[in-house]
């Protein structure tokens, strides 16, 4: 198993341009907001806030298909989270840089094996 990171000022950035350029559905009061005040006012509000921590922590979202009690753990407990997310991170078999897109893959081909002309689109 393997990731892509991004640097977190970085995704947020590209996360608030793809929401005023792109989604047209997106509640208003998301889509006029600057991108100051997304980050100081909706990510705060809607628990977003170190957000990959969170997915690699596997507690992203409090939902349905996430017991409870570790949610609840988690939540309350910011180092456990860090300390769980890290663990995750070491079980990693890969671990590419969005910002070193092209080294990441020569990585990535060298591990598997791939040959090195093996090309990528982007999607």
């Amino acid at each position: 198993m393997g990731a892509f990171l991004r640097h977190p000022v970085k995704r947020v950035v590209s996360e608030w341009n793809f929401i005023i350029d792109k989604m047209k559905r997106h509640p208003v009061s998301v889509a006029n907001l600057s991108l100051s005040a997304y980050v100081t006012k909706y990510l705060s509000e809607h628990k977003l806030q170190n957000l990959m921590t969170r997915i690699i922590a596997g507690n992203a979202f409090n939902h349905s298909l996430s017991p409870s009690n570790v949610t609840t753990v988690l939540e309350q407990d910011p180092k456990l989270m860090l300390s769980v997310a890290k663990r995750h991170l070491r079980a990693l078999h890969f671990l590419g840089i969005m910002e070193y897109w092209d080294d990441s893959l020569v990585h990535l081909k060298y591990m598997f094996k791939w040959p090195q002309s093996l090309g990528f689109k982007d999607v």
